[in-house]
C-alpha cells in the first residue's frame, strides 16, 4: 500500500478534492491525515465531516495519520493538556478508517534519563489507548539524538504491546546513523515508513532519487520487514519541479518491489 502526506494547508479547500483526485487516479491507495488536519479537527467542530466529504468525493481514504508534533506535542515534553489532545485525536481514527498513526519521541530534555521517563510514561499511557481501539503507535527515527534508533529499541523494550510498532524515516535515517544500519535495527517492528530522499546532510523531503540513499538495498531489506503494511510518499513535491505522476510512478515501483512477491 502507497499512501500520500500532502500538505492540505497550503491549499485552498476547493481544491482538495481536485488533488485527491489525482493522487487517487495515479495510483495512491490512500492519504495521510496529518498533523495539520489533526489541528484542525481540535479546534473545529465540522472538521471531521470536510474529510469525510473529501474521502467520498475522491473515493480515497485515510490510510494513516501523522500525531500532533513539535515543542508541545512530541512525547518527551508532552504536558497532561496536551496529552489528553493527543489521545483525543488518536480515539477519532477508527472513524476515518486509520489504523495507524506516527508520533515523535522528541528531543532530549533535560538529563537523558528524564527525557525517557517522561516520554516512556506518555507512550505507555497512549499505547493502553491505542490497543483499546484498534490503532497501531508507530514511534519514528528523527535526524536528532532523541529519536535515534537506539532511543526507539528503548521504548520497544519497555513496551512489548502489539500496538507500538516503528515508522522508519529514510531521510532522517540518512542524516542520523546511516541508512542501512538504521533499518536493519528497526526492521522486525517497521509498521510504516517515510519515504524520501536527500543528500545525507539535510532532511529536505527530496523525491527518490534525487539524493543519495541506495534505494535498491532499501527496498530489498522492507520486502523481509514482517509488520510492514504501509510506503508513506513523504517527498515535497509541491515546492519541487516534479509532478505527482511522476512521484507516483516512483512509488508505484516502490509498492512492486516491496509487497509484490507477498
Amino acid at each position: 500500500m502507497v499512501s500520500y502526506f500532502f500538505s492540505w494547508q497550503k491549499l485552498p479547500e476547493e481544491m482538495w478534492p481536485h488533488f485527491a483526485a489525482e493522487f487517487r487516479d495515479n495510483g495512491a491507495d490512500g492519504i495521510v491525515l496529518s498533523h495539520a488536519c489533526a489541528v484542525r479537527l481540535l479546534d473545529e467542530p465540522d472538521f471531521a465531516e470536510k474529510l469525510h466529504n473529501l474521502s467520498r468525493v475522491s473515493g480515497l481514504g485515510f490510510s494513516g495519520a501523522h500525531a500532533l508534533f513539535g515543542p508541545d506535542w512530541d512525547l518527551s515534553a508532552i504536558d497532561d493538556e496536551h496529552l489528553r489532545k493527543q489521545e483525543k485525536i488518536l480515539r477519532m481514527l477508527p472513524e476515518f478508517g486509520v489504523r495507524t498513526s506516527t508520533f515523535h519521541i522528541g528531543l532530549i530534555r533535560g538529563s537523558l534519563d528524564e527525557s525517557r521517563a517522561h516520554a516512556l510514561a506518555a507512550l505507555k499511557y497512549l499505547v493502553s489507548c491505542a490497543e483499546e481501539c484498534g490503532v497501531t503507535i508507530c514511534i519514528e527515527n528523527a535526524e536528532h539524538p532523541g529519536g535515534a534508533c537506539e532511543e526507539l529499541l528503548y521504548y520497544r523494550e519497555h513496551i512489548p504491546s502489539p500496538a507500538l510498532g516503528f515508522c522508519f524515516d529514510s531521510g532522517h535515517a540518512n542524516v542520523n546513523g546511516g541508512e542501512i544500519p538504521v533499518l536493519e535495527k528497526m526492521l522486525p517492528d517497521i509498521v510504516v515508513c517515510h519515504l524520501h530522499d536527500n543528500p545525507g546532510n539535510l532532511d529536505l523531503h527530496m523525491v527518490p532519487g534525487e539524493g543519495n540513499i541506495p534505494w535498491s538495498e532499501v527496498l530489498a531489506l522492507l520486502r523481509t520487514a514482517p509488520r510492514l503494511v504501509s510506503l508513506e510518499n513523504e517527498a515535497n513535491v509541491l515546492c519541487s519541479c516534479w509532478s505527482y505522476r511522476k512521484a507516483a510512478e516512483i512509488f508505484k515501483k516502490f509498492d512492486e518491489e516491496v509487497f509484490g512477491g507477498r
